[in-house]
């Protein structure tokens, strides 16, 4: 198993959610069965980083090819597939938490973009080029956004 990414859900009776990159999917753990209970996405391509907003219910992952991005609603059980304009890796990405369904992600070639899953189409809303020269590797929306 290659885990990308592992992120704390809940209190301590919900669980984890770690992204497997070899199996190109994002599980969640449960602590009181001490089991996998769910596969919230599945990507055609290795998972290369994971975001969690508790407070929505949501969780997002991205590719490290390909440009996929998927966001998952834990409370209707269902997803909205984005697509980066980038052809190099995806490598940070972030929910906001003051904005229903936006979701902003980071990659290899220095560009920052900034999605919003409500809208029709699966375009950025916003891409921000030539702001880095060198690779993103974080990134976070200010917590009152």
């Amino acid at each position: 198993m290659n885990v990308t990414a592992v992120k704390h859900y809940g209190g301590t009776t919900e669980g984890l959610f770690v992204a497997n990159a070899t199996a190109k999917q994002v599980r969640r753990w449960d602590f009181v069965r001490k089991e996998y209970v769910a596969t919230c996405q599945t990507h055609e391509n290795a998972i290369s980083c994971m975001a969690v907003c508790a407070k929505k219910r949501l969780v997002a992952s991205a590719t490290a090819q390909g440009g996929e991005i998927g966001l998952f609603n834990l409370l209707h059980n269902t997803r909205s597939d984005l697509r980066s304009a980038t052809h190099k890796s995806i490598t940070c990405i972030d929910i906001s938490a003051g904005h229903r369904s936006q979701v902003s992600v980071g990659s290899e070639d220095g560009l920052l973009q900034l999605f919003d899953a409500s809208r029709s189409g699966n375009a950025p809303l916003r891409s921000f080029s030539h702001l880095h020269s060198a690779p993103l590797r974080g990134l976070a929306f200010h917590p009152s956004n």
